[in-house]
């Protein structure tokens, strides 16, 4: 089944194909779905690091949808603003960790663990409303290159991107995912995740 959101631009497509002029407040919702993952080689311990970053975990359960389906209930709001949703789940060789908040993209924890636990991280967003890309990567050496777009204007860069150039789009960040290895068609397919309801202590 189709996601909300895809339903949404199912809608503004038909629309738009019978030649209405779609307002330009809802015309973001044309553009690709959002996303926000970090992509771990091999099994790292990834609650152990959420829970350090002060996430309680209150509650799990599985889900086995489309990315697009899980992504889109891991973004729905709690009706406790300090609960947020995260999923987890593994293709061969990687494990995933979907953050619709888009905050652990730029934790600067996110280094440590990869040195900790011997793992690469390669991070991807994608938000329309503001036509933002984001990747990050993050070797266990240490090594840990990183870029922001924003309607195809760098933003900020650190280490060499030449896998994005400025107008990159939601799939070349899929690109690059595939030239690292990842099996792109399994991350973004058919998923069975688990499915996490985490509280978020303030720190003390």
């Amino acid at each position: 089944m189709p996601s909300r959101w895809a339903l949404i631009r199912g809608k503004l497509e038909e629309r738009q194909r019978a030649g209405e002029a779609i307002p330009a407040d809802i015309a973001f919702m044309l553009r690709p779905d959002n996303f926000s993952i970090l992509v771990f080689s091999g099994a790292p311990e990834i609650m152990p690091w959420l829970q350090q970053l002060n996430y309680r975990p209150l509650q799990f359960g599985k889900m086995s949808r489309a990315f697009e389906e899980v992504f889109d209930y891991v973004s729905s709001d709690e009706e406790a603003r300090d609960v947020v949703r995260k999923a987890v789940y593994q293709v061969p060789g990687f494990t995933i960790l979907m953050d619709p908040e888009q905050v652990l993209i730029v934790n600067n924890s996110l280094a440590a663990l990869c040195s900790s636990q011997g793992t690469r991280a390669m991070c991807v967003l994608w938000e329309r409303w503001s036509e933002t890309v984001m990747a990050r990567d993050v070797l266990p050496s240490g090594e840990d290159r990183q870029i922001h777009l924003e309607k195809g204007k760098k933003v900020s860069a650190r280490g060499a991107w030449p896998e994005l150039k400025e107008s990159a789009t939601p799939d070349d960040l899929r690109s690059f995912l595939g030239t690292c290895g990842v099996p792109v068609a399994a991350v973004f397919g058919d998923v069975s995740a688990t499915v996490y309801r985490l509280q978020e202590i303030p720190a003390s």
